[in-house]
């Protein structure tokens, strides 16, 4: 879908004596690819920065599999540092009352918060989400879905799409972090629970057959046979949503647990 390039990212505080006194630089912003999860929107979102001071962001809705796109440009003239953070304006020169305004600041080695704000014309907020962005070294996780599905989009969004069978996509929120999670649900043969790891261009996956899910009323039960990762699903279905949980347990301890809500794809 895109060609990012892969090379990191980082912010540096620089620190130097000078004059038997510590002065401290302005944070920087080195060239590199950033993704990450908003759950205000339910969207996927991609910054690269580029060496040569041209740079792009990208929010790809999760629900219509990433088929729903928007771009914005800017450049090394539209971010402004202090050391503590960075802030760029984004100016949408079609519409003036659809700029943004991000407000970075770093999180762990690898990793930045953003404040993500839709300004209007006089730069006051419309909207504001805020969300956490991952350094991603290799391919991006939204290429990674598209590479493991694409040659089977067609024949998974014809499953028979009665009960909670079909095939989703979602956002998995697990130890306090969304990631993407995809769900190919089968009333025949082995189905599939995927959740890509943000920044790590990794998969978890675990499988179930029919005769591993139960329903009990309106709450559908799954088993997988994965050895420590979501173990067992507990599924309600509303609508066109499938919202559930997950466990991951290993010899009667648990190791992890998710909440996920999950939209099914259609042609």
């Amino acid at each position: 879908m895109f060609n990012f390039i892969r090379v990191s990212i980082f912010f540096v505080a620089v620190i130097f004596f000078s004059n038997d006194a510590w002065s401290i630089e302005p944070l920087k912003l080195k060239a590199g690819l950033f993704e990450g999860i908003s759950e205000s929107d339910f969207s996927y979102k991609l910054i690269e920065f580029n060496a040569n001071g041209q740079h792009r962001m990208f929010t790809l809705k999760i629900a219509s599999a990433f088929r729903k796109v928007k771009f914005r440009a800017f450049s090394d003239h539209d971010i402004n540092c202090d050391i503590t953070a960075c802030v760029i304006n984004i100016v949408n020169e079609h519409n003036p009352n659809e700029n943004t305004r991000l407000i970075m600041t770093p999180h762990l080695d690898n990793a930045l918060q953003v404040m993500d704000m839709s300004t209007d014309h006089n730069g006051q907020a419309i909207f504001t989400q805020t969300y956490q962005l991952d350094k991603q070294q290799k391919q991006s996780t939204v290429r990674e879905f598209v590479h493991m599905y694409k040659d089977r989009l067609e024949s998974l969004t014809s499953i028979r799409q009665n009960e909670f069978y079909g095939f989703w996509i979602g956002v998995l929120n697990i130890d306090g972090k969304p990631e993407l999670l995809s769900f190919e649900a089968h009333p025949d043969k082995t189905s599939h629970f995927v959740r890509f790891v943000n920044g790590e261009s990794f998969t978890n996956k675990a499988s179930f057959t029919p005769a591993n899910v139960s329903k009990v009323g309106s709450l559908i039960e799954i088993e997988t046979d994965h050895l420590t990762f979501a173990n067992k699903l507990l599924i309600h279905k509303h609508n066109a949503v499938l919202e559930g949980y997950m466990y991951s347990t290993y010899k009667g301890t648990t190791l992890q647990k998710g909440v996920f809500r999950l939209y099914r794809i259609k042609q």
